[in-house]
C-alpha cells in the first residue's frame, strides 16, 4: 500500500492526486481480493454436470411419477386408464408387426416352393429299405437275446449238476449239514 504523508499530498498537482486516489482504490481492491478465500468453481460445476448426466435419462420416469401423484392428490386417478391406453397401443403395434412377419413368412414359403421338390409324390426306395431293416434288426436282437438266455440257463444247470453230484446218495439233511460246514470253513 502506498502511504503518502499529508504534506506530500498538498504539494502534488491535481492530476497526480487523482492518480494517487485511483492507485489507493486499486490497491485496496487487490488487498480485499487477497484476503477473501476463493475456491475453484470448476469442481462443483463438474460434480453438478455428472449428476445431470445420470439424472437426465430418468426425467421421463420422474415426470410420469409426478403426473401419477398429482392425479392421486386431486382425487382423479387416471393411471389405470392411461396404462390401458398404452397397452392397447402396444397391442395394435404388435398386431401390425405380426401381420408383417406373417406376410414375410408366406413370401419365403412361396420362394421355397418354387425350388423345392415334392418328396411325398416320389417314392424313395432307400427310405423304404431302411424302414424294413428296423424290423429285421429288432427281430435279430430278440433272437440273439433268447439264444444267450438259453446258453446261460444251460451253463447254470450244468454248474448246479456238478455241485450237486458231490452230494449224491446223501439224504437231504446230511447234504444240508455237509453244505453248511463247507461254507463255514471256506
Amino acid at each position: 500500500m502506498i502511504f503518502l504523508e499529508l504534506t506530500e499530498v498538498v504539494s502534488l498537482p491535481k492530476l497526480a492526486i487523482k492518480h494517487w486516489i485511483n492507485n489507493i482504490d486499486e490497491t485496496s481492491a487487490l488487498e480485499n481480493l487477497l484476503r477473501t478465500t476463493r475456491t475453484n468453481p470448476f469442481t462443483a460445476i463438474d460434480i453438478f454436470r455428472n449428476e445431470l448426466i445420470v439424472a437426465v435419462p430418468h426425467v421421463a420416469k420422474i415426470n410420469q411419477q409426478i403426473d401419477d401423484i398429482n392425479s392421486q392428490i386431486a382425487g382423479k386417478d387416471f393411471s389405470s386408464l392411461k396404462r390401458y391406453e398404452e397397452l392397447e397401443q402396444q397391442l395394435n403395434k404388435t398386431k401390425v408387426e405380426i401381420e408383417n412377419l406373417e406376410s414375410v413368412i408366406r413370401e419365403k414359403e412361396r420362394k421355397i416352393q418354387r425350388f423345392d421338390i415334392q418328396i411325398q409324390e416320389e417314392p424313395d426306395p432307400k427310405y423304404e429299405a431302411l424302414c424294413r431293416l428296423v424290423k429285421y434288426f429288432e427281430e435279430a436282437a430278440d433272437a440273439l437275446l433268447k439264444a444267450k438266455k438259453q446258453r446261460l440257463e444251460e451253463l447254470m444247470r450244468n454248474d448246479l449238476n456238478i455241485n450237486l453230484a458231490a452230494y449224491r446218495g446223501m439224504c437231504p439233511t446230511q447234504a444240508f449239514y455237509h453244505y453248511r460246514r463247507s461254507t463255514l470253513h471256506a
